[in-house]
């Protein structure tokens, strides 16, 4: 059976993050949540480590935000 993989990106995801896993566990297709962090400061990393133990977390050490910079003209 082949599996689906939901990548979610997140940076202080707090506000969101519960409502966006409880989605994805209550699919009527079965997913595989995998979570990048991008440094939150908030507490998203200790809040999925605590109550969604099967995600699969990487915890990025270094911002992927792109340098606010680039966007000047």
């Amino acid at each position: 059976m082949k599996k689906v993989y939901a990548v979610i990106v997140t940076y202080n995801a707090m506000a969101w993050i519960e409502k966006c896993l409880s989605s994805l566990k209550n699919s009527t297709i079965p997913v595989v949540p995998v979570v990048v962090d991008n440094c939150s400061k908030d507490n998203t990393v200790e809040y999925i480590c605590r109550h969604w133990p099967d995600v699969k977390l990487f915890e990025e050490k270094k911002s992927m935000l792109p340098d606010p910079k680039m966007w000047d003209g």
